[in-house]
């Protein structure tokens, strides 16, 4: 029952699955104005979501301003000489997940 959970738990955390996906995560350390970059290849159109989720620190926060990181998604096609195009971005959010599909 939800108070017994309240209890012994300060925060719930579900995590987005679709049955017919892979999963592959990565640790990886954001710090400061860095841009940082993951590059995925597919030899066929796909459909996939990218997710970044910052260490969840709900309820921590004593001044808004020290709340999670703001942060975008943004996917890019290689074209030629060096170019891209850009196939989809997620708005500048500042959340613990910023989702992109």
């Amino acid at each position: 029952a939800l108070p017994d959970f309240l209890r012994y738990f300060e925060t719930l955390t579900v995590c987005y699955c679709e049955p017919s996906f892979a999963d592959l995560r990565a640790l990886a350390s954001f710090g400061g104005p860095d841009h940082v970059f993951a590059e995925v290849f597919v030899t066929e159109p796909t459909e996939s979501h990218f997710m970044i989720h910052q260490t969840d620190m709900r309820g921590t926060f004593k001044d808004p301003d020290d709340e999670y990181c703001v942060a975008s998604i943004t996917v890019l096609q290689p074209v030629a000489d060096g170019a891209y195009d850009l196939l989809t971005h997620s708005e500048y959010c500042r959340e613990r997940d910023v989702l992109c599909s």
